[in-house]
């Protein structure tokens, strides 16, 4: 009789669920293509097939650029949960691959999984605008309008590199002064898309006010590439 019962004991023992057990529709997504400048998003479903409430402790992914969220209240058993992940792919162009590390508990007893994002960053161009040199701005001109004493307003001009050589940006000057010009403090290489953020301070001028911007490079085919900002503070 015992000898009867022993290997349905076993079979059993080998069916009943894991105290701890996560599961995923699917461990790897892909994003396919994407414009660079994008933020996109993806849910990875968990779902709990163990036999105790299960609780996501941490979700770590491999770069800064993937930020991720997920369930806090532990998941039943049979129950599900989730893991929202973002991809920023700003100045990220070319394919990627990226890994978030999942930690689970369940009781004492800890689990884990890694989940994959993968896509190709197309990267952004300007269709059009101001060439200074090797260097293309959307604009090298903006008018702010009417501006309140009390406050202080930016602009970010785009800036695309049409030649092949990389150029670096290695001075911002305003006249009159004052202004405060946020520019990259690498080389620009071929291709690449970059910010140049232009702050008026609150109550720097009274009435209208004409700023020049000048940026000195060393862009061999125009080194000083000049931006301008106006607007009447009152």
């Amino acid at each position: 009789m015992l000898k009867a019962l022993l290997p349905l004991a076993l079979l059993l023992l080998v069916a009943a669920p894991a105290s701890a057990q996560l599961s995923f529709a699917t461990t790897t997504h892909d994003f396919g293509a994407i414009q660079e400048g994008r933020t996109v998003t993806y849910t990875f479903v968990v779902t709990n097939r163990g036999s105790e409430p299960l609780t996501l402790r941490s979700v770590r992914p491999s770069c800064g650029c993937t930020t991720p969220s997920f369930t806090t209240a532990p998941i039943e058993p049979g129950g599900a949960g989730e893991i929202v992940v973002a991809f920023d792919s700003q100045g990220r162009p070319g394919a990627f691959r990226k890994s978030i590390g999942v930690t689970a508990m369940a009781g004492e007893k800890e689990v884990g999984e890694t989940l994959y994002i993968t896509g190709d960053v197309k990267r952004a161009r300007l269709s059009e605008g101001v060439a200074q040199g090797h260097l293309l701005f959307d604009t090298d001109a903006h008018d702010f309008g009417r501006v309140a004493p009390d406050q202080q307003v930016s602009h970010v001009f785009k800036v695309q590199h049409t030649g092949t050589r990389p150029i670096r940006i290695s001075e911002a000057t305003t006249y009159p002064e004052g202004l405060h010009v946020v520019f990259p403090d690498g080389p620009i290489f071929a291709d690449d898309l970059v910010d140049v953020r232009v702050t008026v301070p609150a109550g720097i001028a009274d009435g209208a006010f004409d700023y020049a911007i000048v940026l000195q490079t060393d862009d061999e085919d125009q080194p000083s590439k000049s931006l301008r900002l106006t607007g009447t503070m009152r």
